[in-house]
């Protein structure tokens, strides 16, 4: 979990843990949840050139870098969407390079996904749309989905638009949304691809605000991928802990007592930075300063 380096550990929350999520705050701390190791992927130009990273449980790692530098491809090779050339790829304990499309699918149950515009289905309504993966499953009656959309959509602070249609929403709404979706089938990791773009300043940071909501609540191990300094900085600074049925929002100005999010850059498939928000924002490199400017 993040939190400031002066903060203790006794702060009161509520979250949305499962058995599964239970288990798997319970391993050794040491234990990466990702791990990537000397990844190359090439189309007709290399896309990914040595990659090289891992996350940590319950901790934020945020990808940046320009159009073209591989951000999304990451995304896309730990959810089996896209195979590596080479190098090895661990997601959960699971090396996932070699594995068939029915062998990715328990490795994918452990994943949710916010997409950049949302993705939702138009044609249903929105319990619908964030039910639609406990559906297919079929591990559930209608009456537990039910509940479980309602759960996550009163998370995310939709309570009332259960049974409106996707065309009746705001971007920031529809954004929201897509997180319930992601949370309904309460994974141990997220991925976020953009959630930000397109979005006025104030809606965005209640999507920032939502990222660590399901972090430091729950725990959840997430990775990141943005071009939008400002949303970055505000997930790396933002904290969040539920007292008295209300959530209550903390924010850090000094980003070097920060612990719990790190900051990776991609410049043409290779990793040119790593390190802590502070680390980001003080270094002298001429490219990060330029990005950062």
């Amino acid at each position: 979990m993040a939190k400031r380096r002066d903060e203790g550990e006794d702060g009161e929350g509520e979250s949305v843990l499962d058995e599964g999520q239970a288990e798997a705050a319970a391993r050794d701390v040491d234990e990466p949840v990702i791990s990537f190791r000397d990844v190359h992927v090439a189309y007709d130009r290399p896309i990914l050139k040595g990659v090289s990273f891992t996350l940590s449980p319950g901790t934020t790692k945020i990808v940046l870098g320009g159009s073209g530098s591989g951000k999304t491809t990451i995304l896309r090779i730990m959810l089996g969407l896209l195979k590596a050339d080479a190098g090895s790829v661990v997601v959960d304990g699971t090396e996932v390079t070699a594995l068939s499309e029915e062998e990715m699918r328990d490795v994918r149950l452990k994943i949710g996904m916010v997409f950049q515009e949302g993705a939702l289905f138009d044609s249903l309504t929105v319990g619908e749309n964030v039910g639609y993966r406990l559906i297919e499953e079929g591990k559930l009656d209608e009456a537990e989905i039910e509940a479980r959309v309602r759960e996550m959509l009163g998370f995310v602070g939709l309570a009332t638009h259960f049974d409106k249609m996707p065309s009746d929403l705001s971007g920031g709404q529809k954004r929201r949304v897509a997180f319930a979706r992601a949370l309904v089938a309460r994974p141990q990791i997220m991925f976020y691809d953009e959630p930000t773009t397109g979005l006025d300043p104030i809606t965005a940071t209640t999507i920032t605000d939502l990222i660590c909501k399901v972090r430091d609540l729950d725990g959840v191990s997430s990775i990141l991928v943005t071009h939008q300094l400002r949303d970055a900085y505000n997930v790396a600074r933002t904290f969040m802990i539920k007292k008295d049925d209300e959530y209550v929002t903390s924010v850090v100005e000094d980003v070097s007592t920060v612990e719990g999010t790190e900051f990776m850059m991609l410049r043409e498939g290779t990793v040119v930075f790593e390190g802590s928000p502070h680390e980001l924002q003080t270094s002298a490199d001429p490219y990060i300063r330029e990005f950062l400017s």
